[in-house]
């Protein structure tokens, strides 16, 4: 049974400087919660009974501070009674779930797979694992976290799952692109990463979602260098599909980035409609 998940938040976030050289990007807030706050949310809804996430120095301090801190008692007596309800989800996550927080090593080459790669001991006795980064968030009655687990329990013997959407040809260099096996299965042939559009295998994309058993630790290795000379999970995962099976799914959701300023606010105008105004 895969109960356990990995929130990366270890890297530079260039598109947010100076904001991120001192707070972690998972700390940009969407309304009223925080982006972290949302993945654990997404996270428990899939059964996940441990959560690490993997950051930096300071972003230990201060998630340690957002999900374990207390306010003063002066204070608290200070706070509206949304502000105590608001309050008591952080305690939900925290009550129901064993949450820690993981640096990212620096010995370790960069990459969107490096915080994958720190945890690799961790997760030796581990069936499998969930693997979300912190740049995206869903909207939509299934998260995608719940759709890998519903697959996984139908399929075990998949050696990982990766959620996909669909995107235009244009955008479709932003993402990696998955190329397919087999359409009726679902089974992967690969990934390619950040194709040119005219390159592209398909117009379905992977965004940061995925299932993983330890089989993808034959292939993420620390001199395992591709493009930009990162650690890239998705040709870690398109090296896997080559030898065992890997399939995709597209769950029934919307999927929105936050990696940069623009489509962040995108996002925030996304989560205020869809979810503030229906509260």
């Amino acid at each position: 049974m895969i109960t356990t998940a990995i929130i990366t938040d270890g890297g530079i976030a260039n598109r947010y400087m100076p904001y991120s050289k001192s707070i972690p990007k998972g700390m940009l807030s969407l309304g009223d919660k925080p982006i972290i706050h949302l993945i654990t949310e997404e996270c428990m809804k899939a059964g996940m009974k441990k959560i690490y996430i993997v950051t930096s120095d300071k972003g230990k301090a201060i998630y340690k501070d957002y999900f374990y801190g207390q306010i003063p008692a002066a204070k608290r007596k200070l706070l509206k009674e949304k502000a105590l309800k608001d309050l008591k989800d952080i305690a939900n996550i925290t009550n129901k779930i064993q949450l820690e927080m993981i640096v990212q090593s620096d010995d370790l080459p960069y990459g969107n797979g490096t915080p994958l790669l720190s945890m690799k001991n961790k997760l030796k006795r581990e069936e499998g694992f969930l693997y979300l980064y912190s740049d995206n968030i869903t909207f939509g009655e299934e998260t995608s976290a719940e759709a890998l687990m519903n697959e996984y329990k139908k399929d075990p013997e998949v050696s990982a799952y990766i959620a996909a959407k669909k995107v235009t040809r244009k955008q479709i260099e932003q993402h990696g692109s998955i190329a397919i096996k087999n359409k009726v299965k679902k089974i992967v042939a690969g990934i390619v990463e950040k194709p040119l559009p005219s390159q592209a295998p398909s117009l379905l994309a992977s965004y940061g979602r995925y299932l993983l058993t330890n089989s993808i630790f034959n292939y993420l290795k620390e001199d395992s260098l591709g493009k930009n000379n990162e650690i890239w999970t998705s040709e870690a995962i398109d090296k896997l599909a080559k030898s065992e099976k890997v399939k995709f799914v597209v769950p029934d959701n919307r999927c929105m980035t936050t990696g940069d300023p623009d489509n962040y606010l995108k996002t925030c105008i996304e989560y205020s409609k869809k979810v503030l105004k229906s509260d």
